[in-house]
């Protein structure tokens, strides 16, 4: 497996609700919400930070209702607005998306490219694709650095390691299951390997610096 990171330009400190994944069918995907590229900025005209109240209490204040959102799309680097319905479906929660609070530098930056897929490597085995595949954190990391890849495969060596990966195929993203084996040789110690900004492709469109939004504080 032969990888680079994105080392992507600086878009500032903009913070929100990162949606990770969309399920099919979901709420969130009826909402047109785009998964990887937008950012949950505000909820019913109140800008979201780190001390808002839970967003699975918010949902559920408004099931059944309309909620109206401000999102920022870090393709188009513009806001807009989108309306959804939290509701009960035949997956889990009442939005069908997978989001984590942080900001558009954390989301853009330290971003790994699957450049190559050795065949009968753990990568192959977990259906890496290699050119467009993007990994872009885990369940329970995001990643901080070039090193922050390694470091998690390390710690879960002959386990399962369930990462969220974007497709520039598909504009989707994915769960992938990984299982990094050290018998896999000296590839696994080297399977991330930091390249420059500018020898790196990116699944973002140039960064565009989040225009200021005109909901309340």
């Amino acid at each position: 497996l032969q990888m680079s990171i994105n080392m992507g330009a600086a878009q500032g400190k903009e913070k929100g609700f990162h949606v990770i994944l969309v399920h099919p069918n979901s709420p969130a995907e009826e909402a047109g919400l785009h998964p990887y590229y937008d950012f949950i900025t505000s909820v019913m005209g109140e800008r979201v930070s780190e001390s808002s109240p839970n967003f699975a209490e918010t949902l559920a204040k408004y099931e059944n209702q309309l909620m109206k959102l401000q999102v920022y799309s870090m393709k188009t680097g513009q806001l807009r607005d989108v309306s959804v319905t939290p509701r009960k479906w035949e997956g889990s929660g009442l939005l069908g998306a997978t989001i984590r609070f942080c900001d558009v530098d954390s989301a853009t930056n330290n971003v790994f490219h699957v450049l190559d897929v050795h065949p009968k490597s753990p990568a192959a085995a977990a259906g890496l694709v290699a050119d467009s595949d993007f990994i872009v954190g885990t369940k329970n990391v995001l990643f901080e650095d070039s090193g922050s890849l390694g470091r998690v495969a390390r710690e879960h060596l002959k386990q399962t390691l369930v990462l969220y990966v974007f497709s520039s195929t598909t504009n989707t993203v994915r769960e992938v299951s990984l299982v990094p084996d050290d018998h896999w040789g000296a590839t696994a110690r080297s399977a991330v390997r930091p390249a420059s900004a500018s020898s790196t492709a990116s699944p973002c469109a140039t960064p565009t610096p989040p225009p200021t939004s005109s909901c309340s504080p």
